[in-house]
């Protein structure tokens, strides 16, 4: 588990607690917890939370640009992550949720177009300090794989924005994030989603994208309204 270390987000943490069950620790007998009370709160004191907590509270970062993450096993790399969710980082979830997959150790986000593969790129060093690995797809023509290889940064998006581990057709969501983001960082979110999923109809006036998840077409639908896109959708046979 990835632990953070930042004063002002332990107090947010600490402050959603006690507003949401009364004391700390009515939150930890809420369900069942895989950790100590007596450990998790000795690290809240001086600072450092857990990202699954942070995940679980939908506690929003602090009023810094970035902040550096170590794990908790010696001898792996730091990154850095951004603090508050910017258009940068909502443009990147979108690359993932359209064309990516997340495994344990590595984010990989499959692509033929060059702009595109020269975005993810750029994003992965100035949102997080990592290099991406950019490989010909063997079994296309045209396909290339990116993958962006961190156990650390793996981790913190699938806490803190709840996208599924391996394979998440049939149960994606739009981050909660996201939906409740400002218009700019909702429409860096919906472009880049649609830069990989998105295709021109039949008829050239709409642009459609198919989905094996209701609850990401529902949540979908709500986020183009909040842009003030009217949009419908209907099951595929």
């Amino acid at each position: 588990m990835i632990k953070i270390k930042n004063e002002e987000l332990a107090k947010k943490i600490r402050e959603s607690m006690i507003e949401r069950y009364g004391t700390m620790i009515n939150w930890h007998k809420n369900k069942p917890r895989g950790f100590s009370y007596c450990q998790f709160t000795a690290d809240l004191k001086i600072g450092i939370t857990r990202t699954d907590v942070i995940s679980e509270l939908n506690v929003i970062f602090p009023q810094t640009e970035f902040i550096e993450i170590y794990p908790q096993l010696t001898g792996s790399h730091p990154i850095i992550f951004p603090s508050i969710l910017t258009n940068e980082l909502a443009e990147f979830l979108g690359y993932i949720i359209g064309d990516g997959h997340i495994r344990k150790h590595y984010i990989e986000i499959t692509n033929a177009d060059t702009e595109i593969i020269e975005r993810v790129v750029y994003l992965s060093k100035e949102l997080f300090r990592l290099k991406t690995i950019v490989e010909k797809e063997k079994r296309s023509k045209c396909l290339y794989k990116m993958r962006i290889s961190s156990k650390l940064l793996s981790e913190i998006i699938r806490n803190v924005f709840n996208i599924p581990l391996n394979k998440k057709s049939s149960i994606i969501r739009v981050p909660k994030q996201i939906m409740y983001a400002n218009e700019k960082i909702k429409t860096s979110f919906i472009q880049a989603y649609f830069d990989c999923d998105g295709f021109i109809a039949n008829n050239e006036r709409s642009i459609e994208f198919c989905t094996a998840s209701k609850k990401f077409a529902e949540d979908f639908r709500n986020l183009l309204l909040g842009i003030d896109i009217y949009s419908t959708f209907s099951r595929k046979t």
